[in-house]
């Protein structure tokens, strides 16, 4: 896979070498540039995330699924830089943010102004709301899903709305899909997160296999959990962490009667990477039950610098507080230091013992709501 672009480049000999060069079509189809004479702008499909460049007049529009939408001329993102305290050489209309008292604060007028106060709890500032109803939606949001054509929109299984992500695994293959939701890549936020609150809706289907996989008790990975990767190789693969390179807390499936349950149900822990804990998986005490829809919620907090162990996950089930561990050091170097964004892998495994699915195995989410704090209103 390409570095800036993550276009596939399939090895010699590999097998159905087409679908990912399929999936290559369709990420050009976005992430290429089109360009032409603005008077013919009409002739091209202002597919959302598409980009066209009026050659003639300079003007730049984004498709919106229905329609091209001129682009503002600036587009950037400001990034105010973070300090503790306001500067003592500020110059006029310089802006900074401060940390010790959530504000967004500038020198104007040869004095230092508070611009706007961070949230206060209640309020939705610093959120990231997606209903997940149409494949637009999630595209538009996350970033490269691998497996583009395992995704799908189910409009009869939805918990709320008008559909819900559906994600297939189908038989004989050991992936659904990887796909990421990049906090720098987000208005509401723009960066990395120091702690973040996710909650989501979350349904196996009621014929969903364990069978194969790890030794018939543990699908793989499941379920959205936490990135600090960064563009890493550490964090995920057997790749470890040691507080200066990448670290991970995804969500892994666990068979039920592994855990006192039945094969109708089963177990959601997190699978660790972090710089004192390797390959390690948490569980909760709380099964689920296969065809029934959960709130799934998960929180995260990195932890405040080396080997501080303080680091912190949480987990919830319909409200309940099933995961409550501490004591985590997940990196201490920028920029993986702070939470890249929410990671969302499902797959048996990649050959380390697990055998490939049995059936066609359906996973769905719903409604995912995101926080840059712990207790959300």
């Amino acid at each position: 896979m390409t570095t800036n672009h993550g276009y596939n480049t399939p090895s010699e000999g590999t097998v159905d070498w087409h679908h990912p060069l399929n999936e290559n079509f369709w990420k050009i189809d976005l992430g290429v540039e089109n360009r032409g004479l603005e008077e013919n702008l009409g002739e091209y499909t202002p597919t959302k995330g598409a980009k066209f460049l009026a050659a003639d007049t300079g003007k730049r529009y984004l498709g919106d699924g229905s329609q091209w939408v001129e682009a503002p001329v600036h587009q950037g993102r400001l990034v105010a830089p973070r300090r503790t305290s306001d500067p003592s050489d500020a110059t006029e209309g310089q802006i900074w943010f401060r940390t010790d008292t959530d504000e967004l604060r500038a020198f104007i007028g040869g004095t230092s102004e508070t611009l706007t106060a961070s949230h206060s709890d209640g309020d939705e500032t610093g959120t990231i709301d997606l209903s997940m109803d149409t494949m637009d939606e999630v595209l538009s949001r996350w970033s490269l899903p691998i497996n583009r054509r395992k995704l799908s929109i189910n409009t009869s299984r939805q918990r709320e709305g008008t559909g819900c992500l559906e994600i297939n695994q189908p038989e004989g293959s050991y992936y659904g899909t990887a796909m990421q939701l990049r906090f720098e890549d987000q208005p509401e936020f723009g960066s990395g997160l120091d702690e973040c609150h996710m909650r989501c809706w979350v349904m196996l289907d009621e014929d969903y296999a364990f069978e194969n996989g790890f030794d018939g008790r543990v699908a793989g990975k499941g379920f959205p959990g936490f990135s600090g990767k960064w563009d890493s190789g550490a964090g995920s693969g057997g790749t470890r962490s040691d507080g200066t390179n990448g670290w991970s807390a995804r969500g892994q499936l666990y068979r039920g009667d592994f855990h006192g349950g039945t094969k109708d149900q089963f177990s959601l822990a997190y699978y660790v990477y972090s710089a004192d804990e390797y390959q390690t998986s948490i569980h909760p005490d709380k099964l689920m039950n296969k065809g029934q829809w959960y709130q799934l919620d998960r929180y995260c907090k990195m932890n405040s610098g080396k080997n501080t162990n303080d680091g912190v996950l949480k987990q919830w089930h319909d409200g309940e507080l099933v995961i409550d561990e501490r004591g985590f050091n997940f990196a201490w170097t920028s920029p993986y230091d702070s939470i890249e964004g929410i990671w969302n892998n499902f797959y048996y495994g990649g050959g380390w013992g697990a055998q490939p699915g049995t059936g066609n195995n359906y996973a769905y989410i719903d409604h995912m709501k995101v926080w840059d704090r712990e207790n959300p209103p």
